[in-house]
């Protein structure tokens, strides 16, 4: 049964995947956000944005109250933005949190501060594997913390990018290209076809 007293509202309008931060009781939850409001047409919208691309953080302790992060004003600029974040996977060792940004096609680079505050580092562009349709379209990631290797699975592109973590840039606010990925099996399918 549902328990209400343990049921978090309101966070986000489309949330697409959940995950643990390890050592923590944290759920991290990547989203959007609609910026929905009375006006109709496109005075709807903040600046042409019709929504917010965010993390939620829930303590599932209860000990803090639910945290969020708007990735859009972390980023450096617009057309480095983490849109339709997707996936996330955690670098304890280096206080990192990679995101996947769907709809721009790259993965964030985000700093863990104390207090639980990011900083944007950077991101990596995913490079599709052709011009039409486009985009690579990086939706999960996975951490492997004895390589310092991040596994970053591209749906358009039915592909895995391997990165290694341990030789990303240190300048800050650094974008920079990933790896050309792996195609994942074969597909029967033109991706003009699975993608419609």
């Amino acid at each position: 049964a549902l328990d209400p007293t343990r049921t978090v509202r309101g966070l986000g309008t489309m949330l697409f995947n959940a995950h643990l931060r390890p050592g923590t009781t944290e759920l991290w939850i990547p989203h959007t956000e609609a910026l929905n409001a009375e006006v109709v047409g496109e005075g709807t919208f903040i600046g042409g944005q019709s929504v917010r691309n965010r993390l939620a953080v829930v303590d599932l302790s209860g000990a803090t109250p639910t945290r969020w992060h708007d990735l859009d004003a972390l980023a450096p600029s617009p057309d480095v933005r983490c849109a339709q974040p997707t996936g996330l996977a955690f670098d304890s060792a280096h206080n990192r949190v990679f995101v996947c940004g769907y709809g721009s096609d790259l993965v964030a680079v985000l700093g863990l501060q104390a207090g639980g505050t990011l900083v944007w580092q950077g991101s990596l562009r995913m490079p599709p594997k052709q011009t039409y349709p486009r985009g690579s379209g990086p939706r999960a990631a996975l951490y492997d913390p004895g390589d310092e290797l991040l596994w970053v699975y591209n749906k358009n592109d039915a592909s895995v990018t391997k990165i290694d973590a341990a030789g990303l840039p240190h300048a800050p606010n650094f974008h920079a290209n990933a790896p050309i990925h792996g195609p994942i099996g074969f597909e029967a399918r033109s991706t003009e076809e699975r993608l419609g």
